[in-house]
């Protein structure tokens, strides 16, 4: 987004990202190439597994160095580095920490009558760093608050909905499958900028991805968070009318 907004001011900007799949939390690799393509047609530079460990220049940035000794040269330097959990409270205090703070099923630390939720909590070592979670979290912690023990923590179904340089994209659920016993439909166009994937077991939609159709994500959403038995629409899951 911010690489579009520089360019169309008249800007000649290079995003660069150490690893090779774009938007990974979202996509699979060929999500990524058919997001890349659109990139590149909107005349971006995408530089895919460019490590930056240096921004050089003496008083002000001229440009940036890979660990490879690879230079871009620029004038300016935008990062952009994600989430990370602030457990230092945690940390000092002695409770138990990972990537987050580890939480039980009833969102306690492993320091008795303290708490955690949200963006800094880790449970049954999953962690995010998205709305439903921290508020899912946080239910469960405030009513076992108010009662001990009540109410457990079952997680969430992860998903994210955004635009990226106008073109919707949405993803919830399993969308990369490393067993056998998930099925994998797809339907893919470079030309279009087009991606839609479904993830089913058991004739469940238990993940989806969909790239340039807002309509059909709504749809593949709904699927996936209705448990829906595909066993008779596979052919027509992804008509979006």
């Amino acid at each position: 987004e911010l690489a579009a907004a520089i360019k169309a001011v008249g800007g000649h900007p290079v995003a660069v990202t150490n690893i090779e799949t774009l938007l990974p939390q979202q996509l699979d690799e060929t999500g990524s190439q058919i997001l890349l393509g659109h990139l590149e047609k909107l005349g971006l530079k995408v530089l895919r597994g460019f490590t930056c460990v240096k921004i050089s220049g003496e008083h002000e940035a001229d440009g940036i160095v890979s660990d490879k000794g690879d230079k871009i040269d620029g004038d300016l330097v935008i990062i952009a580095t994600g989430v990370r959990s602030n457990t230092q409270i945690a940390k000092n205090s002695g409770i138990k920490v990972n990537r987050g703070i580890v939480a039980d099923d009833y969102m306690q630390t492993s320091a008795s009558g303290v708490y955690a939720a949200g963006d800094c909590m880790e449970w049954n070592g999953q962690w995010n760093g998205i709305i439903p979670w921290a508020t899912a979290s946080a239910r469960v912690a405030a009513k076992n608050m108010l009662r001990h023990r009540s109410t457990r923590f079952e997680g969430i179904i992860a998903s994210n909905t955004l635009q990226v340089v106008g073109i919707d994209l949405s993803s919830i659920g399993v969308i990369n499958p490393r067993s056998p016993d998930f099925e994998v439909l797809v339907s893919a166009d470079e030309k279009k900028g087009t991606y839609y994937k479904a993830v089913i077991k058991d004739d469940i939609v238990v993940g989806a991805i969909s790239l340039g159709n807002r309509k059909l994500a709504m749809k593949l959403r709904g699927l996936v968070t209705r448990m829906t038995d595909v066993s008779d629409m596979r052919q027509s899951i992804f008509d979006s009318d």
